[in-house]
């Protein structure tokens, strides 16, 4: 796992994104008609919103949103053969903007966003071809860091000096990696505010949350040492972090041939240690996870490689944790299969407007998460702006917006107003929302916010104007946070995700934190949360599953030696047991 506090929607990987802030209003019976005369419209909002948008932006506007828009499908790339180095220093440059990073780089120092560039140019570049190691750019990584440093200075306490930290000793490990010699990593600047998922994932933080999550069967005492599966076929140690996993023989012979069929290098062994007595008279016997790698066995300390959940998750899914498994679109059919980088944390929060939708199924939320995508699509005076992110800009947002603006001011627009006006809709996701752009745009032109040069009056109004279309996106994602468990069980998420052996859980908090939240969080001495959790399914009883897990152990000496065992069913539902660690959870499967 993990990203810290990430906001709802936002873009491809490494694009940053800010939550916006609700907004309550109402809306003319004109502008509802309008609407549904549009059905079709991929950027329609529910009807309870409707009444929004007139107070905020008046009936004249409202057409606007309902313009028909395309929305083509996304292709996910995803680099393969990657160093352990390379792929810690991509997925760490692939949640770099959806921290707090990117939120602390903009409008601040030149240095800082130097640092920022140089990790989107690397990114790229693995992408586009992943057997290089791109030193030169790893380099120039490196000296953007010094550069920060030279003029941060040392010893200071900051969010930035711990993502910096972070992200000098992967640049280092991966040059060390390519053969290279990498200068050295910066010495680590704590910070107090900067909860890390060690910190987190406490002992104590550990077994409080399971304790407070986890219910037993009515076979189980609350005296016993041990948690057992409903058919009693598996039980694992109470205590969290526990590596201690038993099982009847055949629990073990249908895991290790669906770990085969998944390609998974891991496969269960009966060990012949020690039974207690109670789990002897089960039948139960002990189990030993053994990680074979090129023919080479490792198991006990040696198991894993790595330690963040997400690598662990991949480990035990054979690396083929790429798609999001919901429920049958019909009883006894195929789950529905939706591809998705799992740790592309950006676009998780779709799930949370979309699932809301009426009616919605899960072969329709498929098809509309593969449409969701960035645009500019507006008219002003006599530009006509329809620029595809992707397709036309490969995702960079920078590069988009230099392009929308040389438009803009081409038909007569500031190039500061156009600027201010673009970075806005930006801050305010807007490129996800084309139909909000063109009423925010309309609604500056007659406010006479888009005339003339820009000074700090129109600065103001259309910062203030944006706010308000913005927020109308945070208000869709409210009907989200009341427990539907019928929804659930119809689209196969949250308590009713279903993993089966070698597939995973995946948990994605699906947006910020507001800031009266951080303030009670504060007060209250709680710890923040995260953004995500996985885990790897490795045995199933009955509807009970086991899973193998780890954590981003920060560098801890034998962190790679930190996994463990976590068993969840009936009660003791993954979802259950994590949804209070993220924001407004869901839970998805993965494989």
């Amino acid at each position: 796992m993990h990203a810290k506090d990430r906001p709802e929607r936002t873009a491809p990987p490494g694009r940053p994104r800010r939550a916006a802030e609700p907004i309550s209003n109402a809306m003319s019976a004109e502008s509802a008609t309008s609407y549904r005369e549009h059905p079709e419209h991929p950027e329609r909002l529910s009807p309870e919103l409707l009444p929004a948008l007139q107070r905020s932006v008046g009936n004249a506007a409202v057409g606007r949103l309902l313009a028909d828009q395309r929305s083509p499908v996304v292709v996910q790339r995803a680099p393969t053969a990657l160093s352990p180095a390379q792929r810690s220093l991509r997925d760490l440059a692939g949640r770099w903007k959806v921290q707090t990073f990117f939120a602390l780089t903009t409008g601040r120092s030149n240095e800082l966003q130097r640092v920022d560039a140089a990790v989107a140019n690397w990114r790229r570049a693995l992408e586009a071809d992943p057997a290089s190691p791109h030193q030169d750019l790893l380099n120039a990584i490196q000296q953007a860091i010094t550069d920060w440093r030279a003029v941060k200075g040392t010893g200071s306490r900051s969010f930035r000096a711990a993502h910096i930290d972070s992200l000098s000793q992967r640049v280092t490990r991966a040059i060390t990696d390519a053969g290279a010699t990498a200068a050295p990593a910066a010495a680590h600047d704590e910070d107090e505010e900067l909860d890390s998922e060690d910190e987190y994932f406490s002992e104590k933080s550990s077994e409080h949350a399971s304790a407070e999550h986890s219910s037993e069967s009515e076979s189980e005492s609350s005296e016993s040492p041990w948690v057992f599966s409903t058919n009693g076929g598996m039980a694992v140690g109470r205590r969290s972090g526990s590596k201690d996993f038993f099982a009847l023989p055949d629990v073990i012979d249908r895991a290790n041939e669906a770990l085969g069929d998944r390609g998974s290098p891991l496969q269960l062994r009966l060990s012949s240690g020690e039974v207690p007595e109670e789990l002897a008279q089960r039948g139960l016997r002990r189990v030993e996870p053994v990680m074979v790698v090129h023919g080479e066995e490792r198991t006990g300390d040696d198991l894993l490689d790595v330690n963040e959940c997400i690598e662990v998750a991949r480990k035990v899914t054979g690396d083929r944790a790429g798609n999001v498994l919901l429920a049958p679109e019909e009883e006894g059919g195929e789950r529905v299969s939706h591809r998705q980088e799992p740790n592309n944390t950006t676009d998780f929060s779709a799930y949370a407007r979309l699932v809301t939708r009426p009616g919605m199924t899960p072969e329709r939320l498929a098809r509309n998460l593969r449409k969701d995508t960035e645009y500019f699509r507006f008219t002003w005076r006599e530009a006509e702006i329809d620029v595809d992110v992707e397709e036309a800009h490969d995702g960079d947002v920078d590069e988009a917006i230099t392009a929308v603006r040389a438009q803009l001011v081409t038909a007569g627009m500031d190039t500061k107003v156009a600027g201010t006006l673009l970075r806005e809709m930006e801050r305010k996701n807007l490129e996800f929302h084309p139909g909000l752009q063109q009423i925010l745009v309309d609604r500056a032109e007659s406010a006479a916010l888009l005339d003339g040069p820009l000074s700090a009056e129109k600065t103001e109004g259309i910062r203030d104007l944006t706010g308000k279309v913005g927020n109308l996106i945070k208000s869709r994602y409210r009907p989200y946070e009341a427990p539907n468990p019928e929804r659930d069980r119809r689209l196969g998420i949250n308590e009713s995700a279903t993993a089966e052996v070698g597939e995973a859980f995946g948990i994605y908090g699906t947006r910020a934190r507001k800031r009266e939240e951080k303030d009670e969080d504060r007060a209250a001495g709680r710890k923040a949360p995260w953004t995500y959790h996985f885990a790897g399914v490795v045995a199933k009883d009955g509807e009970d599953v086991v899973t193998l897990e780890n954590y981003n152990r920060r560098d801890k000496p034998g962190g790679n030696a930190m996994w463990y065992f976590a068993l969840y069913g009936g009660g003791r539902t993954f979802h259950g047991t994590h949804k209070e660690t993220v924001t407004d959870a869901i839970t998805l499967a993965m494989g």
